[in-house]
């Protein structure tokens, strides 16, 4: 090659980079912009049920008591009803299919939600655990990353 491809190499790649670049800063941009405004409150819907779906299902057996304790904390939080959370289930268990996790809607609450309504989310996710009658250390675990999560701090949680 001689200099004048090996610049004219050079300077497309520089453009290249350079276009990349201001993507990139576009792409921030527009995710802080979004995550500043309120979100709907079906937004906030669904990132409860996630969770609660996520919790739920750790121990791989979603029990009836455990869908009651959801459809109980929807309806708290939200005023949401029976077949709305039905329909909210079934968009959680796509949603967690389809994702790593659900720490996007944890961090959705804990932007969106007020300090009460973080500790009554963690009051739900603690009648969940309890649902069952046992509590096992996947849930334990899931309870302490989602209360760092939403940045509450919870006391132990015993069975009693």
């Amino acid at each position: 090659m001689n200099s004048n491809s090996n610049s004219d190499l050079s300077q497309t790649i520089s453009n290249i980079f350079a276009n990349n670049d201001i993507s990139l800063e576009y792409e921030l941009k527009l995710r802080r912009i979004k995550q500043s405004r309120p979100r709907k409150k079906q937004d906030l819907e669904l990132a409860l049920a996630v969770i609660l779906v996520d919790l739920a299902s750790c121990d791989q057996k979603f029990q009836p008591d455990e869908y009651q304790a959801i459809v109980n904390g929807l309806r708290r939080v939200f005023g949401s009803d029976r077949s709305s959370v039905s329909a909210l289930v079934n968009r959680s268990k796509l949603a967690l299919a389809n994702l790593r996790g659900s720490g996007d809607f944890s961090s959705m609450l804990r932007d969106n939600l007020n300090e009460a309504e973080k500790q009554l989310v963690m009051e739900i996710i603690d009648e969940l655990i309890l649902a069952d009658g046992k509590i096992d250390g996947f849930e334990r675990y899931f309870r302490t990353r989602y209360a760092q999560a939403l940045g509450v701090d919870v006391p132990e949680l015993s069975s009693e």
